[in-house]
Formats: C-alpha cells, sequence, structure tokens
C-alpha cells in the first residue's frame, strides 16, 4: 500500500512512516498541505493520512482537493485530538476519523479498511 503521511509536526509523521515501512508498506511524508497535494500527483497514493489542524491548508481543505483532482483514488484517513473534527460539516471528503493520540495497530487496520 502507498501511503501518503500529512503532519505539519515532522516528528509524528516521521515516526507513523518507519512503523507503516515496517509494516511493509511505501511511506512517505508531507509537512503541508502543499507538499501533499504535490507529492500525491506522482505518488498516487492508496491512502492518505493528515493532520486535520494545520496552518495555511487545513485538513478538511486537502481531503476535498484531493478527491476532486490530485487523488480520487485515495483513502482519507483524518487524525485530530478534537473529537468533534468528525462532526465538522467539511469532513465529508474524509472517509474516516481518528483521535489523537492513536494507536499504531488501530491506524494500520484504519489505512487498509479494516477497522471493523
Amino acid at each position: 500500500m502507498k501511503v501518503l503521511l500529512v503532519d505539519d509536526y515532522d516528528a509524528t509523521a516521521r515516526t507513523f512512516q518507519k512503523l507503516f515501512a515496517g509494516a511493509g508498506h511505501d511511506a512517505i511524508v508531507a509537512n503541508s498541505a502543499a507538499q501533499a497535494i504535490e507529492a500525491a500527483k506522482t505518488f498516487m497514493p492508496d491512502v492518505v493520512i493528515t493532520d486535520i489542524m494545520m496552518p495555511e491548508m487545513d485538513g478538511y481543505d486537502l481531503a476535498k482537493a484531493l478527491k476532486e483532482e490530485h487523488a480520487p483514488q485515495a483513502r482519507i484517513v483524518g487524525l485530530s485530538a478534537y473529537p468533534s473534527a468528525s462532526q465538522d460539516s467539511r469532513s465529508a471528503y474524509i472517509d474516516a476519523h481518528l483521535q489523537k493520540p492513536v494507536a499504531f495497530r488501530k491506524l494500520l487496520a484504519t489505512a487498509l479498511g479494516t477497522e471493523n
């Protein structure tokens, strides 16, 4: 599986990148929505895992841009420290929401779509 990890806090994204790689997946990091959009054009991710609260462009707007134009095939998982994030009206482009902190096992299952 090709995973695009998007978080403005690089340490979080790099940690998940190592975990996904250790589980046999190809994972890359973007530290902004703009970087994620550029990466999606060539990387063509199967899954995008994005922080919701980012400066400049948040995870909701990123999800919309990816689904509408740059990576319509991708499953998008939104991560937020706020439980109400999944109830935001802009969350329609996000396939699954998880609250931080999240265990990698749960994140992996959600990314794969096997969380149920």
